[in-house]
């Protein structure tokens, strides 16, 4: 396992050198192969793209929409996992709430969405959970990218820290926001299994609400997730 994760290792030091001129290549040839080895244990990657249908989520001065932002990162991921030789479940693929009751009012749509995710996300212990969501605040100043995650496993906690390590190493080196343990979210309170909400950036920032608009920026911060999550399998699953 020490071999494989050197290996692994000097993979990520090249992409570190390279990123920056990858941005204008071919997307598909940026996965990296994981070796059997690795995958051993192999975890299942529940991705969630945060909101959907008639919840659109925060919306950017320029018009951005939440969900939809969520949606176009978490397809990149999931093709890049797959890619890899991950197996992957999408909580939705398209603009659509997951509830299933017809209940009249928002809210009770919204309970039957959210009761559905953490539904999916406990289905396996194997499990693991992103859920890819953009911020929003009074004060347009702050932006970054910041990792929440689950109390209910130690295992959420690394997981965390490594998506933050590999954003900010490669396209956030200016961001010194810290991973932070969930309060009052009920879907990082209610899974079983290792979880985290990746807060890809403000869209109440002009400058990072620009940056999100831009699918080029969309995919680099896809493939920092992708990374965090490989470094997590090395490391400790």
């Amino acid at each position: 396992m020490k071999r494989t994760y050197l290996v692994f290792l000097l993979c990520i030091f090249i992409v570190c050198g390279i990123l920056g001129l990858t941005v204008t290549d071919s997307f598909d040839n940026r996965s990296i192969a994981v070796s059997a080895e690795a995958r051993e244990n192999k975890p299942c990657f529940i991705i969630d793209a945060g909101h959907g249908g008639e919840d659109s989520g925060a919306l950017s001065d320029n018009g951005l929409l939440e969900k939809d932002v969520n949606l176009d990162i978490c397809l990149t991921l999931e093709k890049l996992l797959k890619q890899s030789g991950f197996d992957t479940v999408m909580i939705r693929t398209e603009d659509v709430s997951v509830h299933t009751n017809n209940g009249e009012s928002v809210r009770e749509r919204k309970v039957s969405d959210i009761y559905n995710r953490v539904d999916i996300a406990n289905s396996d212990i194997n499990n693991i959970l992103i859920s890819i969501h953009q911020n929003h605040f009074s004060q347009s100043e702050y932006k970054g990218t910041q990792v929440f995650y689950s109390k209910n496993t130690v295992d959420s906690a690394k997981l965390a820290e490594c998506i933050r390590i590999s954003v900010t190493n490669l396209i956030q080196n200016d961001n010194k926001r810290e991973c932070k343990k969930s309060s009052g979210v009920y879907l990082l309170d209610n899974v079983k299994v290792p979880a985290v909400i990746v807060e890809c950036g403000f869209l109440s920032n002009s400058e990072e609400a620009a940056l999100l608009s831009d699918e080029k920026y969309r995919e680099n911060m896809a493939y920092c997730i992708y990374l965090g999550l490989l470094e997590y399998v090395y490391l400790y699953n």
